[in-house]
């Protein structure tokens, strides 16, 4: 920081124009974690439809985040550019937290800590459903490669097989 005469006043709008945009970024990546989990219920049942339908939900959302990111970057760029620190938009609050009242600092570091909950969350989700698609996956490749007959050998019925083979091929979808 090479500004240290700045004054809480002047930063306290600032500041809570941020948290204002952090508590909606919040809301967004809950939401998105919502989604990521009825995606894992959508794949565990194979419900292409649901699956569909949640991809649409994430993309919205991601666009929102996106959107909310943007307005993260102004919020802070403002903080920074006041306080005159060399990176302005890369602020982080703990560097913030010194300059504002211990309520606005308090409550920045409570929506910074509510953030990090909800994106391990989302990842510990997408990582679940990244092995689940791949284990999905590398079942369907198991069973299209039976030979002709295999099925008949470990209990299907005779043709069920080759029609659920003819069936199981990708749709446009995937």
């Amino acid at each position: 920081m090479k500004n240290p005469t700045v004054e809480q006043h002047e930063l306290e709008p600032l500041a809570q124009a941020l948290i204002e945009v952090l508590y909606r970024h919040l809301d967004a990546h809950r939401e998105l974690a919502e989604a990521v989990e009825d995606k894992e219920r959508a794949l565990r049942s194979l419900d292409l439809d649901a699956i569909d339908a949640v991809v649409e939900r994430e993309r919205a959302l991601i666009n929102r985040i996106a959107a909310l990111d943007a307005e993260r970057l102004v919020a802070t760029s403002r903080i920074g550019e006041l306080l005159e620190h060399d990176r302005p938009a890369l602020m982080r609050v703990s560097a913030i937290v010194p300059y504002v009242t211990q309520e606005t600092g308090l409550e920045l570091i409570e929506v910074r800590d509510e953030l990090r909950t909800a994106a391990g969350r989302i990842d510990n989700v997408v990582q679940r459903n990244r092995t689940l698609a791949g284990a999905t996956l590398d079942h369907i490749h198991i069973f299209l490669s039976l030979p002709n007959g295999a099925g008949a050998q470990i209990g299907w019925p005779a043709g069920a097989a080759a029609a659920a083979a003819e069936t199981a091929a990708p749709s446009p979808r995937i």
